[in-house]
């Protein structure tokens, strides 16, 4: 039936126009509902469903809600919702079973409890700024980061049990971690048992000062360890960076930083659905720089979605690889979706390689789609290989789709594979499922398209690879400067508490009986 009456047209539009209101607003104040936009800060517990709000005695502030939790720690499985309204600065927070702040006192009984399952999400009505509290200020320690997200038993070491239940931490909307300059640690550490999941937040601002005397350091933005996990569905993680003091003399051993926004340690597992990991940086003028963006040591990373950019690895005096990514140890990056673009190594006294990706020998890469386009290696004095790509002779790799493209490398005349170089004496032919185009000087390389014999390529990766996974007696560069003894991740102490909390014992400087500093750098 048509509508001749202007009148009731009129009626009609208006009518349409306050349903649709109404319908926006019950999205919003539906109690309970996935969509409900909260009208206050506080508490929220998840009670059947509903979102219920806490009492919290003073200001509805971060550190007083996450007081109400730990002394709830021990119950029943329980969800909370931290809701932000305004900027804050914090001591570093513990998000484990422990139940409180302290560590190393036996009166806790930590080992104890059947801890249950807890998620814990923050997110803010508006932009809210969260900030670690610079050392030095009442009750904040200078060594470990601002959230420390996991399980710990003191006699169980890092490792998860199964009694010990899952702490899951979601960071979301309109939230801010800024971290602060020389911070000996990263913002956020994620241990055995632990949950860190990304979901619109932000990431920024921690730069990481590793001292001259360990084996070297990794981590700037976050670190997951010992069968941590992270998950990046939204946000950005940026302008982290990693460097390392000046040596207390010229005959300092070299030493490696790397991962300067992710280091991704020992059975730690990365899965990235969104988001951006952008402009980190990772700068050693004394040693190996690896992982401008993220440094993998036996480790998993799956890429779906999200864009990996102008990230950068550099040294003045040695090698460099991985601007964006550099695998290292027994890990496995698998690339489906996404981009990892305008990543950069850079060196003017020793070779670069993989200017957007680097994959060492023990590592497997796969690529079934996603985009590889306008990352650069650059070496001044010496040879940059794989713009795009660097894969190690005896690495694992499978290319079954996706893009390469725009990538390059500069340096000596021996520098080949502004796509893809592939370190073996076998001239190197992609598959055609895979587009590899107008990469400069050329799309693909090898030694032997090199013609200067397998040696010289694979020395330049050997060179580096020793470096990236811990130069003189530390697997990942890290391990003595934060933890005691048997810790086999090199650097689960710094993440996390007990006796290993502040790297004390005699091994801070990366020496004693870590087992991770057995590698020696290959």
């Amino acid at each position: 039936m048509l509508v001749k009456n202007k009148t009731i047209k009129r009626a009609l539009i208006l009518l349409f126009i306050g349903m649709a209101v109404i319908f926006t607003a019950c999205e919003v104040l539906i109690p309970g509902d996935a969509v409900r936009k909260f009208e206050k800060s506080g508490l929220y517990k998840i009670v059947n469903g509903e979102r219920v709000l806490q009492e919290i005695a003073g200001e509805a502030n971060l550190a007083n809600a996450l007081a109400i939790i730990r002394q709830d720690i021990v119950k029943a499985p329980t969800s909370y919702v931290i809701v932000l309204t305004k900027d804050e600065s914090v001591t570093p927070q513990y998000l484990t079973p422990l139940g409180d702040n302290t560590r190393g006192n036996e009166t806790n009984g930590w080992a104890k409890y059947n801890f249950a399952f807890k998620n814990i999400t923050v997110e803010g009505l508006k932009p809210v700024t969260v900030k670690l509290k610079p050392a030095g200020d009442a009750g904040t320690s200078a060594k470990i980061p601002l959230f420390v997200v996991g399980t710990y038993d003191k006699e169980d070491a890092w490792a998860t049990r199964a009694d010990k239940g899952e702490i899951v931490f979601t960071l979301g909307e309109n939230i801010t971690l800024e971290g602060s300059q020389n911070n000996p640690c990263p913002l956020i550490g994620v241990i055995a048992g632990g949950r860190l999941i990304i979901d619109g937040a932000v990431i920024t601002g921690n730069s990481r000062l590793v001292a001259s005397k360990g084996g070297g350091g990794v981590g700037g933005g976050i670190e997951i360890l010992d069968g941590g996990t992270l998950t990046m569905k939204g946000g950005t993680i940026s302008n982290n960076s990693i460097t390392i003091s000046s040596p207390s003399s010229q005959d300092s051993p070299a030493m490696t930083v790397g991962g300067g926004a992710i280091y991704l340690g020992p059975e730690g597992t990365f899965i990235m659905d969104g988001g951006n990991i952008t402009a980190n940086n990772v700068t050693n003028e004394q040693g190996y720089a690896a992982g401008g963006g993220i440094l993998m040591w036996d480790s998993s990373f799956t890429m779906n979605g999200g864009v990996i950019s102008e990230n950068a690895a550099s040294s003045s005096s040695h090698s460099t690889s991985g601007g964006g990514i550099c695998l290292t140890g027994s890990s496995q990056y698998n690339l489906t979706g996404g981009t990892v673009s305008g990543n950069k190594v850079s060196s003017s006294g020793a070779s670069s390689m993989g200017g957007g990706i680097y994959v060492s020998a023990e590592s497997s890469f796969t690529m079934t789609g996603g985009v590889i386009s306008g990352n650069t290696a650059l070496s001044s004095d010496n040879i940059a290989q794989g713009g795009g790509i660097f894969l190690a002779g005896s690495s694992q790799y499978d290319l079954t789709g996706g893009t390469v493209s725009g990538n390059s490398v500069s340096g000596s005349e021996e520098s080949k594979g502004g796509g893809i170089y592939v370190a073996t004496d076998e001239v190197f032919t992609p598959p055609p499922e895979i587009s590899i185009t107008d990469n400069t000087p050329d799309d693909t390389g090898s030694v032997e398209s090199n013609n200067s014999g397998e040696e010289e390529g694979e020395g330049g990766e050997d060179e580096n690879e020793g470096g990236e996974s811990g130069e003189n007696g530390n697997e990942s560069g890290e391990g003595g400067d934060s933890g005691e003894g048997d810790n086999e991740s090199g650097e689960g102490g710094e993440s996390g508490e007990g006796d290993n909390e502040s790297g004390e014992n005699d091994n801070e400087s990366g020496e004693g009986d870590n087992e991770s500093g057995d590698s020696g750098g290959e």
